[in-house]
Protein backbone atom coordinates (compact mmCIF):
# COMPACT_ATOMS: atom_id res chain seq x y z
CA UNK A 1 0.00 0.00 0.00
CA UNK A 2 2.56 2.49 -0.60
CA UNK A 3 1.00 4.20 -3.72
CA UNK A 4 -1.70 5.11 -1.45
CA UNK A 5 -1.69 8.72 -0.20
CA UNK A 6 -5.16 9.25 0.68
CA UNK A 7 -8.31 7.51 1.70
CA UNK A 8 -11.80 8.58 1.18
CA UNK A 9 -15.24 7.97 3.42
CA UNK A 10 -18.72 7.94 3.19
CA UNK A 11 -20.55 9.26 6.46
CA UNK A 12 -23.41 7.32 7.01
CA UNK A 13 -23.43 3.68 7.49
CA UNK A 14 -19.26 3.56 7.54
CA UNK A 15 -18.48 6.41 9.92
CA UNK A 16 -21.67 7.11 11.77
CA UNK A 17 -25.16 5.58 12.32
CA UNK A 18 -28.27 7.55 13.04
CA UNK A 19 -30.83 5.41 15.03
CA UNK A 20 -33.96 7.27 14.78
CA UNK A 21 -37.08 5.88 16.92
CA UNK A 22 -39.19 5.51 13.71
CA UNK A 23 -38.36 5.98 9.87
CA UNK A 24 -40.85 8.61 9.91
CA UNK A 25 -39.81 11.16 12.91
CA UNK A 26 -37.84 13.37 10.26
CA UNK A 27 -40.64 13.59 7.91
CA UNK A 28 -43.53 14.29 10.56
CA UNK A 29 -41.28 17.25 12.08
CA UNK A 30 -40.68 18.44 9.02
CA UNK A 31 -44.56 18.01 8.15
CA UNK A 32 -45.45 19.67 11.88
CA UNK A 33 -43.04 22.73 11.28
CA UNK A 34 -45.21 23.25 7.62
CA UNK A 35 -48.41 23.21 9.57
CA UNK A 36 -46.90 25.77 12.44
CA UNK A 37 -45.85 28.34 9.78
CA UNK A 38 -49.36 28.42 8.51
CA UNK A 39 -49.46 25.87 5.27
CA UNK A 40 -52.62 24.05 6.10
CA UNK A 41 -52.09 20.11 4.95
CA UNK A 42 -53.53 16.68 6.17
CA UNK A 43 -50.89 14.58 7.43
CA UNK A 44 -51.70 11.53 5.56
CA UNK A 45 -52.67 13.10 2.24
CA UNK A 46 -49.01 15.10 2.55
CA UNK A 47 -46.83 12.30 2.96
CA UNK A 48 -48.45 9.67 0.46
CA UNK A 49 -48.06 12.73 -1.88
CA UNK A 50 -44.31 13.54 -0.33
CA UNK A 51 -42.79 9.71 -0.72
CA UNK A 52 -44.04 9.46 -4.23
CA UNK A 53 -42.33 13.00 -5.09
CA UNK A 54 -39.63 11.46 -3.77
CA UNK A 55 -39.25 8.73 -5.49
CA UNK A 56 -39.88 10.76 -8.89
CA UNK A 57 -37.03 12.89 -7.92
CA UNK A 58 -34.53 9.98 -7.18
CA UNK A 59 -35.28 8.01 -10.24
CA UNK A 60 -34.60 11.69 -12.21
CA UNK A 61 -31.08 11.46 -10.40
CA UNK A 62 -30.26 7.55 -11.12
CA UNK A 63 -31.62 8.84 -15.44
CA UNK A 64 -29.38 12.45 -14.77
CA UNK A 65 -26.88 11.78 -12.39
CA UNK A 66 -27.62 15.18 -10.52
CA UNK A 67 -28.76 14.80 -7.03
CA UNK A 68 -31.89 17.92 -6.09
CA UNK A 69 -32.30 18.86 -2.24
CA UNK A 70 -34.99 18.40 -0.15
CA UNK A 71 -36.62 22.06 -0.59
CA UNK A 72 -37.63 20.83 -4.20
CA UNK A 73 -39.21 17.61 -2.68
CA UNK A 74 -41.27 20.10 -0.35
CA UNK A 75 -42.50 22.38 -3.31
CA UNK A 76 -43.27 19.86 -5.44
CA UNK A 77 -45.33 18.05 -2.90
CA UNK A 78 -47.03 21.45 -1.51
CA UNK A 79 -47.60 22.44 -5.38
CA UNK A 80 -49.15 19.14 -6.29
CA UNK A 81 -51.53 19.97 -3.16
CA UNK A 82 -52.97 23.32 -4.19
CA UNK A 83 -49.81 25.16 -2.64
CA UNK A 84 -47.58 27.64 -4.31
CA UNK A 85 -44.95 27.44 -2.13
CA UNK A 86 -41.26 28.13 -4.03
CA UNK A 87 -38.46 25.85 -3.02
CA UNK A 88 -36.90 29.27 -1.33
CA UNK A 89 -39.20 29.85 0.75
CA UNK A 90 -38.44 30.59 4.07
CA UNK A 91 -40.70 28.51 5.42
CA UNK A 92 -39.59 25.25 3.37
CA UNK A 93 -36.18 26.00 4.92
CA UNK A 94 -37.28 26.05 8.22
CA UNK A 95 -38.98 22.51 7.40
CA UNK A 96 -36.06 21.10 5.65
CA UNK A 97 -34.11 22.25 9.30
CA UNK A 98 -36.92 20.30 11.33
CA UNK A 99 -36.45 17.44 9.12
CA UNK A 100 -32.57 16.95 9.86
CA UNK A 101 -32.59 17.82 13.42
CA UNK A 102 -33.70 14.05 14.05
CA UNK A 103 -30.46 13.12 12.84
CA UNK A 104 -28.62 15.44 14.30
CA UNK A 105 -30.32 14.07 17.37
CA UNK A 106 -29.55 10.70 16.77
CA UNK A 107 -26.34 10.37 14.97
CA UNK A 108 -23.93 8.12 17.08
CA UNK A 109 -20.53 7.29 15.97
CA UNK A 110 -19.82 3.34 14.95
CA UNK A 111 -17.42 2.21 17.86
CA UNK A 112 -14.11 2.09 15.89
CA UNK A 113 -14.69 4.99 13.97
CA UNK A 114 -11.74 7.21 16.28
CA UNK A 115 -9.08 4.69 16.55
CA UNK A 116 -10.03 3.93 12.86
CA UNK A 117 -9.65 7.72 12.28
CA UNK A 118 -6.74 8.27 14.58
CA UNK A 119 -4.49 5.35 13.15
CA UNK A 120 -5.35 6.39 9.52
CA UNK A 121 -4.88 10.17 9.44
CA UNK A 122 -1.21 9.14 10.92
CA UNK A 123 -0.32 8.25 7.32
CA UNK A 124 -2.39 9.64 5.22
CA UNK A 125 -4.59 12.20 3.66
CA UNK A 126 -8.28 11.39 4.67
CA UNK A 127 -11.02 12.74 2.69
CA UNK A 128 -14.82 12.57 2.98
CA UNK A 129 -17.57 12.27 0.63
CA UNK A 130 -21.30 12.38 1.41
CA UNK A 131 -24.43 12.34 -0.66
CA UNK A 132 -26.54 13.74 1.77
CA UNK A 133 -28.93 16.23 -0.14
CA UNK A 134 -28.33 19.26 3.21
CA UNK A 135 -24.92 19.98 3.74
CA UNK A 136 -25.41 22.02 6.47
CA UNK A 137 -26.76 18.82 8.07
CA UNK A 138 -23.61 16.89 7.38
CA UNK A 139 -21.39 19.60 8.52
CA UNK A 140 -23.48 20.11 11.90
CA UNK A 141 -23.01 16.20 12.18
CA UNK A 142 -19.54 16.15 11.70
CA UNK A 143 -19.23 18.57 14.11
CA UNK A 144 -20.98 17.72 17.01
CA UNK A 145 -19.24 14.04 16.67
CA UNK A 146 -16.12 15.98 16.95
CA UNK A 147 -15.03 14.44 13.18
CA UNK A 148 -14.59 17.66 10.98
CA UNK A 149 -11.10 17.89 11.69
CA UNK A 150 -9.37 14.77 10.38
CA UNK A 151 -10.15 15.31 6.98
CA UNK A 152 -8.40 17.10 4.41
CA UNK A 153 -11.77 17.63 2.13
CA UNK A 154 -15.14 17.20 2.90
CA UNK A 155 -17.58 17.09 0.30
CA UNK A 156 -21.32 17.04 0.44
CA UNK A 157 -23.43 16.47 -2.97
CA UNK A 158 -25.85 18.52 -1.36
Amino acid sequence: MQHIRALGFDLFDTLIMVRTPNRYEAPQRMLRSLQAQGIAVDTETFLAAYWTVIRQFLDEAKRHGRESHNSFWISTTLEQLGHAVSPDDERIAVAVEAYFSVFLEHAQLLPETLPLLTTLRQRYRLGLLSNLTHAPAAHQILAQLGLTSFFDVILVSG
